[in-house]
């Protein structure tokens, strides 16, 4: 089995040399048998001029230090687009799975050999298309779980179990989200989500993943989710594109990491209910939560 590892990078050299290194060194200490290559997919810049082409520049250097391999877009695609071609180009390669993160997601010890795991252990079965490097849990013991909602930070998936483009992408302005909703909400569809479609519909948000996530809810498609997290992701410091910065209302960080002790996957089980619940519960946005983001919305977008 081969796979590749894409790394979208954009304009934050210094988010991107952390990332490089964390995968460098899960590389050098991974002993299975899946060939991994590196590649770093790294969109035009916006304009010209020369804070942007520095930066740009930084980027090229840093992936040359780690001996990766890169390609710069000609032009600026953003990272909807930018995430939906480097989908698509896989979808036509010969690799047999795909590892996406972007210049934000860590990997965490033994991030590979989870994705290996798991690659090999759901290959045959159909109902399941993701695998989530990333959890909001942080159990004492590794269990998984499965989920209809979508990963978007340090995922991966197989060739031919993931859909093509064409299949999953959205034309927004013809979209009933609304319709939609009313026909699939239930308890796989945590309330935040409303407020991301809402937000899409209007044009205010380019998230690329809000396409895939109706599509897996739709075709009743899972992502296996870990207990604990295996990512963790450095960008919650208001650098991203679609990420502010962002904390939890009693002034801790959302994103909770644990140390990662050294696991035998073979023991590895499967607790679904319990697991599940607590997964639905942290998306879950109470009066409080939804009135602030309420706010948010309207200063950030009027």
């Amino acid at each position: 089995m081969n796979c590749i590892i894409n790394i979208i990078a954009y304009n934050r050299p210094q988010h991107l040399k952390e990332v490089l290194r964390s995968v460098e060194f899960e590389l050098a200490k991974y002993k299975g048998d899946i060939k991994f290559s590196v590649n770093v997919v790294i969109d035009g810049m916006q304009s010209t001029g020369c804070i942007q082409e520095n930066t740009q520049e930084q980027i090229i250097r840093i992936c040359r230090m780690f001996k990766f391999d890169f390609l710069i877009r000609n032009s600026n695609l953003g990272l909807r687009k930018n995430i939906h071609t480097v989908l698509s180009d896989f979808k036509k390669s010969s690799f047999d799975t795909l590892i996406l993160i972007e210049d934000d997601v860590c990997l965490l010890p033994q991030a590979l050999d989870f994705y290996d795991f798991m690659f090999k252990k759901f290959k045959n079965n159909q109902d399941i298309f993701q695998i989530s490097g990333y959890s909001p849990l942080d159990e004492k013991e590794l269990n998984y779980f499965f989920s209809h909602r979508i990963s978007t930070w340090g995922w991966a998936t197989w060739r031919e179990k993931f859909p093509n483009l064409e299949e999953f992408k959205l034309n927004w302005k013809t979209f009933n989200f609304i319709y939609w909703h009313q026909k699939y909400k239930s308890n796989i569809l945590m309330n935040d989500l409303k407020r991301l479609f809402r937000l899409q519909k209007k044009g205010l948000r380019d998230l690329w993943s809000v396409d895939l996530l109706i599509y897996a809810m739709t075709k009743k498609k899972k992502t296996i989710y870990p207990s604990i997290s295996f990512i963790k992701n450095i960008g919650l410091d208001g650098s991203g594109e679609n990420c502010r910065k962002r904390y939890s209302f009693n002034g801790k960080e959302i994103n909770k990491i644990i140390d990662t002790p050294i696991f035998n996957f073979k023991l590895l089980k499967h607790d679904q209910s319990k697991l599940e619940c607590m997964f639905n519960k942290y998306y879950q946005h109470g009066i409080f939560k939804r009135t602030i983001l309420s706010f948010y919305d309207f200063f950030r977008w009027k």
